[in-house]
């Protein structure tokens, strides 16, 4: 059998227990450590930075990983965790603050090829919300680059005065318009719908993007139907409880004898 000296892989330590990696830092089998801000946070780190400093001060002859978080971003000025291991980056000379996600590749917004490529793959979408939007549609979809086309009829009903009333004929003149305006430019209109029943009248206009329920929409019917629900159950009389019959006593353990089950059941949960 091979010795663990014998291999060609190089071992790292994965963890954020200070002592432990001082510990593991003896065996010469370990050739660099790796942690990462939610080890640290398991292992009770609550100042990252300075965590990284004691560890990099005294292991300095392997190297040290502490994750690439995130690739990128763009003119970042600092970033720093909460304790809940969540990365922000402060970036440009204006107050930006952005959320990093973990993994994320965040591409500088110009003077890169790739930022144009970027570009090139994303889908750019714009909402018709205002009035003086659907006055000006056409020039408005004349602008290069532009692929999807939303009407916001909330918004819009809001911009004539006619807050939300969706089904009024001016909203649904201006989403028709809308709609046709894009199909003509050949551009995709998008439609939000609450139910796939909804559809109809805008598969006969040559809609083929559409967006089913939204995260709000979903919870609110969801806690409609079940509070409703609830409440029948409160207004209902309860039954009277059926008296309980004797005990019977059975043999001790898990089984079936004589057909008849013996021993303790599931009920609803495990």
């Amino acid at each position: 059998m091979s010795r663990v000296t014998d291999l060609k892989v190089k071992i790292f330590a994965d963890g954020a227990d200070y002592e432990g990696i001082v510990k593991m830092a003896k065996n010469p089998v370990i050739k660099g450590f790796t942690t990462n801000p939610t080890l640290m946070r398991k292992a009770g780190v609550s100042d990252y930075e300075a965590f990284a400093r004691k560890v990099l001060g005294t292991i300095t002859d392997r190297p040290v990983s502490f994750e690439v978080f995130a690739d990128g971003t763009s003119n970042p000025w600092g970033v720093d965790f909460d304790r809940y291991g969540n990365a922000f980056v402060s970036a440009c000379v204006i107050d930006h603050l952005f959320h990093m996600a973990p993994g994320g590749i965040y591409v500088r917004q110009g003077g890169t090829p790739a930022y144009v490529d970027a570009l090139n793959e994303v889908v750019i979408a714009i909402m018709v919300e205002k009035k003086s939007c659907v006055d000006n549609l056409d020039a408005i979809l004349s602008v290069p680059g532009i692929d999807m086309v939303q009407f916001g009829a909330s918004d819009f009903s809001m911009s004539i005065g006619k807050t939300g009333q969706y089904g009024h004929p001016d909203v649904l003149a201006a989403e028709t318009k809308t709609i046709q305006t894009a199909l003509k430019k050949g551009l995709h209109p998008r439609i939000e719908l609450r139910d796939p029943s909804q559809a109809g009248r805008y598969l006969e206009m040559g809609v083929k993007h559409f967006c089913i329920g939204w995260d709000v929409r979903i919870l609110a019917d969801w806690w409609d139907t079940k509070g409703a629900e609830m409440r029948k159950l409160l207004r209902t009389k309860p039954k009277k409880m059926a008296a309980k019959p004797a005990p019977v006593a059975v043999s001790k353990g898990r089984g079936k004898a004589n057909g008849k089950t013996i021993g303790k059941e599931r009920g609803n949960y495990a």
